[in-house]
């Protein structure tokens, strides 16, 4: 497959990083690393687990830790997202305690994917490319092969879920996990994936499936 471009964009503010596979019709940034796609790109960070970065959803524990604090006084910020079951950026209701909420944070570094750019789709490229990072997670003794990613919609035509998912991440929300279940065991994956989007994890259980994965083919 060649050379991969890593671009390392920790430097970088990203308040709502995207994760993607893209080809050449895709309107490309301004990155000048971007600019010519002869060979296939990653844009990622690190994510250092000194940084304190909050996470929503259900991680396993190699991810995240918890900690319980007291509501705050102004209940006005204690306004919940269905879907996270998060409040107002807060923290995570705590089901035990009406009095406390939960906030996660990262308790180990991790590789967060913002995005992949390939010369063209349906070739292999994302997947070598996801393989790299993954490798280079393993080598970082401070990331030991966890990666993170934020799957969106970047074409407004199709979702990457299915991609990630066949490869082995998978979401933080565990209904949106079922349903991906149900498109594989309907589909085996050969039509396009559901429009779901969603914060998405590679369980350490899945490394060996990322790694092999058209290898045994």
């Amino acid at each position: 497959m060649g050379n991969i471009n890593f671009l390392n964009v920790s430097s970088i503010s990203s308040l709502a990083p995207m994760s993607g596979v893209s080809n050449t019709s895709r309107e490309k940034d301004a990155t000048p690393g971007y600019m010519k796609i002869c060979t296939p790109k990653i844009k990622y960070k690190k994510i250092n687990a000194s940084d304190k970065r909050m996470a929503f959803g259900t991680y396993p524990e190699d991810y995240v830790y918890e900690i319980s604090i007291d509501k705050p006084n102004d209940m006005s910020l204690y306004i919940k997202t269905p879907l996270l079951g998060i409040t107002g950026g807060i923290g995570q209701a705590n089901k035990n305690n009406d009095s406390s909420i939960i906030k996660k944070y990262y308790f180990n570094s991790c590789y967060e994917l913002e995005d992949i750019l390939a010369p063209e789709r349906y070739q292999g490229w994302g997947t070598d490319t996801l393989k790299s990072l993954l490798e280079m997670s393993i080598q970082d003794k401070d990331t030991n092969g966890r990666i993170i990613l934020n799957a969106k919609v970047t074409d407004g035509e199709t979702s990457p879920v299915g991609f990630f998912y066949k490869l082995g991440f998978r979401f933080t929300d565990k209904n949106l996990n079922a349903q991906m279940d149900d498109w594989l065991r309907v589909s085996h994956g050969a039509c396009v994936s559901p429009m779901i989007t969603g914060m998405m994890y590679l369980p350490k259980e899945n490394v060996s499936k990322l790694l092999m994965y058209r290898c045994l083919m």
